[in-house]
């Protein structure tokens, strides 16, 4: 049987999952999890232009229908994540004693801008809204302190999302993070990168 490393005590007490360090053995689990989501709202962003320059701001916009994405994993993005300076985190439940991958974060640190960026953040859609993903950001908010030594008591964390990933915008803003910027040309496929942010010490509210 695999070893496991829990990252600490980070679900309820009736809870069905731990979080653990990922690693080689759980990219296929990782890949194979839903990743997909439904949503009838996006974040279009909004050019207006002014006698003093222009303005851009995004607003929530509602479809005519429901968009179902069907949201790929990034395999490279999951491969890098299991050598440092990344790294996977993995949410699972076992059953039976055998366990079963739920989710899974991948962060990675930048010293030098005392940020911790969260590049990937899935749980499988039949388990979504258990706690799960708030769970494994709780994980990575402990792991970047035991990093980091308390070093930078400035650091942030940050989320990136699509722009149309509206049940990631809102979960992002559930959890405390702040909308901080936006990237057009971050994605290969074309699509808006937004970002949110917030502390990780300092503020009262660390764990995210």
């Amino acid at each position: 049987m695999k070893e496991t490393t829990a990252i600490t005590n980070l679900a309820p007490t009736d809870a069905r999952f731990t979080i653990r360090r990922g690693d080689e053995a759980d990219l296929v689990a990782c890949r194979a999890l839903d990743h997909a989501y439904s949503t009838q709202h996006v974040w279009q962003l909004a050019v207006q232009e002014e006698s003093g320059g222009r303005t851009l701001r995004f607003q929530r916009v509602r479809l005519p229908r429901p968009l179902e994405v069907e949201n790929t994993p990034n395999h490279i993005q999951l491969l890098q994540s299991i050598h440092a300076p990344q790294q996977l985190l993995v949410a699972e439940e076992r059953v039976g004693g055998a366990a079963r991958v739920l989710g899974y974060l991948t962060l990675i640190h930048e010293q030098a801008l005392a940020l911790t960026r969260v590049t990937q953040l899935v749980v499988t859609r039949t388990r979504r809204g258990e706690g799960i993903g708030n769970g494994l950001l709780v994980a990575a908010a402990t792991s970047t302190r035991a990093d980091t030594g308390g070093r930078s008591p400035n650091h942030r964390m940050r989320i990136e999302t699509q722009s149309t990933n509206y049940p990631a915008i809102r979960f992002c803003q559930r959890c405390g993070f702040a909308f901080c910027g936006y990237d057009e040309q971050f994605y290969a496929n074309g699509e808006i990168a937004v970002f949110f942010s917030r502390a990780l010490y300092g503020d009262g509210r660390d764990d995210a």
